[in-house]
């Protein structure tokens, strides 16, 4: 099989688990396939992921010409950062190079973007998290000092992930404004993104939406995954969590 042919196989296993079957697998997709495919390679697992996510052909198209996966994966990252398509960064890439001479003789082809660097944070709150941060992260360790450390590193990226988390939810409640209109399509469609039973029209959505939703967000948050992260797919927890909370508190929650 091919890239792609692995890298759909894969992520098919993956999404016809629900949260608690994953549970076991601490670091995702990775540990799902080491389990069950150990000949795998974990590193290209993710990286089959993150590009099978990015829905590019024209980088598929460049994987299957020879392309590394890491060098795709990395594509992907550059556009986020750019704001810019992936084809736009791709073409960046193909279209400047260089040659690089070891001193055995062999030479090696690499290319350079011709993009313009990065524009500068948003001072508005990079720089405040990365200080909170901080004092969070050193406040949890020494509150958690003395215990073992295989279980205080898990502990520890999942409160920063939850803290994270609580302040973009409160970011996009206030860009709502309190505005809600009910739509039966996107309450089951949220649902099913969330892995739940949608409910009957009139009733209220299970509680359960709200652990998977914490759970989806601890597997794909980009200090897990890194270069593979998915911010749009990080992005639709967020919402499908906030509208069936909205949903609930609207026709009156019961569960």
């Amino acid at each position: 099989m091919n890239h792609r042919a692995l890298a759909e196989e894969e992520a098919r296993a993956w999404f016809t688990l629900y949260p608690e079957q994953r549970k076991p697998y601490r670091h995702g997709l990775r540990s799902y396939w080491k389990k069950h495919d150990p000949s795998r390679s974990g590193y290209q697992v993710v990286q089959r992921h993150a590009i099978l996510r990015a829905k590019c052909e024209a980088l598929w198209a460049e994987v299957e010409k020879g392309m590394p996966l890491g060098t795709a994966a990395a594509l992907i990252h550059r556009a986020r950062v750019q704001g810019c398509s992936i084809e736009e960064e791709l073409q960046r890439y193909s279209s400047g190079g260089y040659i690089t001479n070891f001193g055995d003789g062999r030479a090696m082809y690499k290319h350079k973007s011709t993009a313009p660097p990065p524009p500068p944070p948003v001072q508005e709150f990079s720089v405040e998290w990365a200080t909170v941060r901080t004092l969070l992260e050193g406040l949890a360790r020494r509150a958690l000092s003395g215990e073992d450390i295989t279980n205080v590193e898990p502990l520890l990226a999942n409160f920063i992930i939850d803290v994270k988390e609580g302040i973009d939810a409160l970011r996009r409640a206030l860009k709502h404004k309190g505005e809600f209109t009910v739509s039966r399509q996107k309450v089951i469609n949220a649902c099913k993104f969330l892995h739940v039973q949608p409910p009957k029209p009139g009733a209220p959505v299970s509680a359960e939406f709200r652990k998977n939703a914490k759970q989806l967000r601890y597997e794909h948050h980009q200090d897990r995954l890194g270069s593979a992260y998915n911010h749009e797919y990080y992005l639709n927890i967020g919402r499908a969590l906030d509208y069936l909370d909205a949903y609930n508190k609207m026709i009156g929650e019961t569960t």
